[in-house]
């Protein structure tokens, strides 16, 4: 049995060889007829060993807009979507715009919040201040009592610097002209004044309550006396007195029949 595969097998590889053979023949003849079939077509483009990033990424860019087919520049689904677009970058942009100025109110509401905190405070001390004026007001003939005045006079001054320091300023001071933003004129008082002077000037000549302004907010109108000055009149002339033109043609006559 092993025999007879050994020569089975022999005889296949003879076979095959003489395949390959007669294969070889015909391939050598067929080349002797017509060589140009056997030649290797030339590499047109050959791969290149290091990559063109710059042509590679050009390759990659999408097409712009009108090079798109015709057909799909038209698509009535692509104009919706171009209005889509153009419609939220517009909300877009309003709600940018929005945010922003609510931002900026934000932070200058914040700004007066804290720069005028005090008001309230200061709001509520003005009586006291004006207790501390009057009693500094008082006319005294006892030395005990005027040692004490002095005292409060000290303690005023030093008050009054303190709220210059926060910001509070008085309004109103005697001789000032008067204004009605500022002023409340409890009592008014009119005098005829020169010629040289303007008419109808009204000056401040007593405060009965001080006004005060908190840096640019105004806390307190001040309540005052004015003078109220007035041009004084002109005496007017006489009029002319007019002549009568029948008595003035009749003194010509006169003077006519006198020469």
């Amino acid at each position: 049995m092993n025999a007879q595969k050994k020569t089975a097998t022999a005889h296949a590889k003879e076979a095959s060889k003489t395949n390959e053979k007669s294969k070889l023949a015909e391939t050598n003849v067929a080349k002797e007829i017509n060589p140009t079939l056997f030649q290797e077509a030339p590499i047109k483009n050959p791969e290149p060993d290091i990559l063109d990033i710059k042509n590679l990424s050009e390759e990659k860019k999408p097409l712009r807009q009108d090079s798109y087919p015709e057909k799909f520049t038209e698509s009535p689904l692509l104009k919706d979507l171009e209005a889509k677009v153009c419609e939220y970058e517009e909300l877009l942009k309003r709600n940018q715009a929005d945010f922003e100025n609510y931002r900026r109110r934000s932070l200058e509401e914040r700004r007066q919040v804290a720069e005028y905190a005090a008001e309230p405070f200061l709001k509520g001390f003005l009586p006291i201040l004006d207790t501390f004026e009057k009693a500094l007001a008082t006319q005294t003939t006892e030395e005990n009592l005027k040692s004490f005045l002095q005292g409060f006079s000290f303690i005023k001054k030093q008050m009054d610097g303190f709220l210059t320091t926060i910001g509070l300023q008085k309004t109103t001071a005697l001789d000032d002209e008067f204004d009605p933003h500022l002023h409340r004129a409890l009592q008014i008082e009119e005098v005829a004044n020169s010629e040289t002077a303007l008419d109808s000037v009204q000056k401040i000549v007593s405060i009965y309550e001080q006004g005060y302004r908190y840096r640019k907010h105004l806390l307190r109108t001040a309540s005052v006396k004015i003078i109220k000055y007035k041009k004084a009149e002109a005496q007017q002339a006489p009029p002319e007195k007019m002549e009568n033109p029948e008595e003035l043609q009749k003194n010509k006559n006169i003077e006519k029949n006198n020469e």
